[in-house]
């Protein structure tokens, strides 16, 4: 019922245009979006719209897919990447809830 209780500011004035949303166990929200001039990013917030956490991501022009396993914490992105050819290719990316990159 608090998803839209409160702005995605990151600091500052910097505001970020979400995109995806997730919960984890602890009831903390993680949202994926861009920060206009600045890049992609994964960012975890209470339940009050305190940021707890930022993560960079590598900047793409597609949808990414989130979501966290409640059960071991970790943080789903799905991405695609365009190589130098202009092949786009699908990952995902898993990360730690302190921003640790676990695997690809």
């Amino acid at each position: 019922s608090f998803l839209r209780q409160f702005p995605t500011v990151v600091t500052g004035n910097a505001r970020m245009f979400c995109n995806m949303i997730a919960m984890d166990s602890q009831g903390h929200l993680w949202v994926e979006g861009t920060i206009p001039c600045t890049g992609d990013y994964i960012m975890r917030y209470t339940q009050r719209g305190l940021v707890l956490r930022k993560i960079e991501l590598q900047k793409t022009y597609f949808v990414r897919g989130l979501a966290v396993d409640t059960r071991t914490n970790h943080i789903f992105v799905t991405q695609e990447t365009r190589d130098e050819n202009g092949d786009t290719h699908g990952e995902v990316l898993i990360y730690q809830p302190d921003g640790t990159l676990v695997r690809i």
